[in-house]
């Protein structure tokens, strides 16, 4: 075969096959329009199920309750250490070493904030317990079955998976 119809048969094949890629061709086209109404199907019920949504929810609500935190912090408890320490922060402590400058007053006053948030967050969250009457959840992490070795909930006293009665560890 000449080089030249070999290269004219190979062309005509490719041109052959161009039109059957770009359409689908009416048997596949039902195919695709179930798959994408499939998968439509399946991120709606993803998106509106009650765990994507208790999640955002949760997340709103703890962005309005860091703001607070944050203001009542920044607002009342620094100026109160303020007034105690007679500056409301530590930025103008400088060390100088060898021509160079160590800013550590601007870490202590990171460091004082930082405390007293999770100060804050931890008196908080305790008195919401106590008024809520909840308390923390049930003992959290994973131990392994003395009898399968398989990993099960510390305060487990049956192992899910071999159903042999465990001891559970309780936190002291």
């Amino acid at each position: 075969m000449p080089a030249g119809a070999a290269a004219g048969a190979s062309a005509g094949a490719s041109a052959a096959r161009r039109p059957e890629a770009a359409d689908p061709g009416p048997e596949r086209a039902p195919a695709l329009l179930s798959r994408h109404a499939e998968l439509l199907t399946s991120f709606k019920n993803f998106a509106f199920s009650g765990s994507l949504v208790d999640l955002a929810v949760g997340l709103a609500i703890g962005a309005a309750f860091a703001s607070v935190v944050d203001s009542l912090v920044g607002d009342l408890i620094l100026p109160l250490v303020a007034a105690i320490f007679g500056q409301p922060n530590f930025d103008a402590l400088v060390l100088h070493l060898n021509g160079a400058e160590i800013t550590y007053g601007h870490f202590l006053t990171t460091l004082v904030s930082f405390l007293l948030l999770a100060f804050t967050i931890m008196l908080l969250v305790s008195a919401i317990r106590r008024a809520t009457g909840r308390e923390a959840a049930g003992a959290q992490g994973s131990r392994e079955c003395d009898h399968c070795k398989s990993f099960i909930p510390v305060d487990a006293s049956v192992c899910m998976f071999c159903t042999r009665d465990v001891e559970p560890v309780v936190p002291g």
